[in-house]
């Protein structure tokens, strides 16, 4: 009598940890990914945000971040990052071909006595390995 109590308990208890797994794989499966995906959605609607009320906010100021598009005006640029002594940026001109990237490779000490991209001039402001800070000039 005891023995088949204590296999009754054994068997429960095999079936109740199998469904707990259960439970937890379907859980993790409904709503581990698709939160995920909803921060990683909303850390890019942040960013996104974040980077056009800068650009807005300060029209003489434009601060780029690495690899991420800003647009400026009538061109989009992208900072590509530093090699050396040299400033890499990207620029996409919409009116003429929105997927070709016109690439910039500028020495730092040219680019703080002005540059022309897109057909606009600016002048440097910092530079670092992340952010490139940039003064518009209007002409």
């Amino acid at each position: 009598m005891e023995e088949n109590r204590n296999r009754r308990w054994l068997i429960i208890g095999f079936f109740l940890l199998i469904g707990l797994l259960f439970v937890g794989f379907i859980y993790m499966a409904v709503v581990g990914p698709r939160s995920m995906q909803s921060r990683q959605r909303l850390e890019s609607a942040v960013s996104s945000y974040e980077n056009k009320m800068r650009a807005r906010s300060d029209e003489k100021t434009v601060i780029l971040s690495l690899g991420l598009v800003i647009s400026v005006g009538k061109i989009k640029m992208i900072y590509r990052g530093l090699e050396g002594d040299r400033i890499n940026v990207d620029v996409i001109i919409p009116e003429l071909d929105p997927e070709t990237a016109y690439h910039h490779s500028i020495l730092e000490s040219e680019a703080k006595r002005g540059l022309k991209l897109g057909g606009q001039d600016f002048e440097l402001i910092s530079a670092s390995e992340t952010k490139l800070r940039l003064t518009r000039i209007k002409r």
